[in-house]
């Protein structure tokens, strides 16, 4: 990376390690780096420490023993071992399992419920949004065996009531299992759990290292059956050496984004705020996608009309500004995908092709989203479709 002062607006993407996170793993690396599934004092001693991770973590989110922590090597494998997990063991009934999501999901979730449609291996009801892009329910004669929904959805930032839709799911089919897909709100929001039994979270939005992540899952819940295979690590979920510092640094950026999560809201509130009205105060031919409430503090997306908002994206950060033209997984430098959560939001294709997402986080300031600001008009000129 260049040396010249950027503007970090992709939060959601990820977010810089924090150097208490650091800090915490280079002890961890220095002095018990050791295999934890070995039985020496050292191997006890990695083992201890990601065990009291699993500990740290349910603390600090306020959850009791009641819930297991397994970890993954990212969010998008934690949550594929649930889903085709769940539907392995709920195929072994004999039936074809009928699941549900919705059409906003994170592609963690959506490709495998489209593999899983697509081999036949169930039958998978997508679910619409509102106009605002959340989730609703279908009706009363919907009732799936299994949910998976987006606790608040990574390009918008739109807030689903996963509580309510699971009560309401739960209430017409009891034995049904829910799973939420929570990174995004993590830090940022209540992590909700009435009535749902299992959870991915992730590391990396917060604060903490790439390369771990969790699946919060209910004792009660049954198990997933296993899609990996080798040692019985992780419950035999995720076989493969423990890493402790990483387990640890993701509980150390847990507790920090948990303690600090209202004071930060508060503060990046204001700043999404500020963004918002300037965007909109500046004259340019603008739409919001997100919400001005039940959405993400952090997060701001917005369509600017005859734009290319990859193009859009490429000027901003020739001006050092880093944002992004939807979720960091569908946008690389080869893939050319239209979002499929801004197209469920609306047929207008100037508004689709123009989306851009703001997301910010602890670090950033208000001198940033004045520059940002700034600049912005000029960018889009640059970005307008020929």
């Amino acid at each position: 990376m260049s040396g010249r002062p950027r503007i970090y607006f992709d939060h959601n993407a990820t977010s810089p390690i924090r150097p208490e996170v650091v800090e915490e793993m280079q002890a961890i690396d220095e002095s018990a780096w050791a295999n934890s599934a070995s039985v020496h004092t050292w191997g006890t001693e990695a083992c201890y420490l990601v065990e009291k991770s699993r500990a740290r973590i349910l603390k600090a989110l306020g959850l009791g023993d009641q819930w297991d922590v397994i970890f993954f090597p990212s969010a998008t494998v934690a949550s594929n071992v649930c889903i085709q997990g769940i539907v392995r063991a709920l195929s072994g009934r004999g039936n074809i399992p009928e699941i549900a999501t919705s059409i906003v999901e994170h592609l963690a979730t959506r490709e495998v419920f489209r593999y899983l449609e697509s081999k036949k291996f169930a039958d998978v009801t997508w679910m619409s949004v509102d106009g605002d892009g959340r989730p609703t329910l279908p009706p009363s004669d919907f009732s799936p065996q299994f949910l998976s929904l987006i606790a608040a959805n990574n390009e918008t930032g739109v807030i689903t009531d996963a509580v309510s839709i699971t009560s309401k799911a739960k209430f017409r089919n009891p034995s049904a299992l829910v799973h939420i897909d929570s990174v995004q709100l993590l830090g940022r929001g209540r992590i909700e759990t009435a009535g749902i039994d299992y959870v991915t979270l992730s590391s990396h939005k917060i604060g903490g290292p790439k390369g771990i992540a969790c699946l919060l899952k209910l004792k009660s819940a049954p198990m997933p059956e296993p899609i990996l295979f080798g040692g019985s690590h992780e419950s035999g979920l995720n076989p493969g050496t423990q890493d402790a510092a990483r387990c640890a640094g993701f509980a150390r950026a847990v507790e920090l984004a948990v303690h600090e999560q209202p004071a930060t809201n508060q503060r990046v509130r204001k700043l999404i705020d500020r963004l918002r009205s300037g965007v909109f105060e500046s004259g340019i031919k603008a739409v919001a996608n997100t919400p001005e409430s039940g959405a993400l503090c952090n997060t701001l997306n917005v369509s600017f009309l005859d734009v290319d908002g990859r193009r859009l994206v490429s000027e901003l950060d020739a001006l050092g500004i880093c944002v992004s033209s939807g979720s960091a997984c569908s946008s690389g430098p080869s893939n050319v995908q239209t979002s499929h959560v801004i197209s469920a939001l609306t047929s207008d294709e100037d508004r689709i092709r123009g989306a851009i997402r703001f997301s910010l986080g602890p670090t950033n300031t208000k001198a940033e989203v004045e520059e940002t600001l700034r600049v912005l008009r000029k960018a889009v000129q640059s970005s307008n479709v020929d």
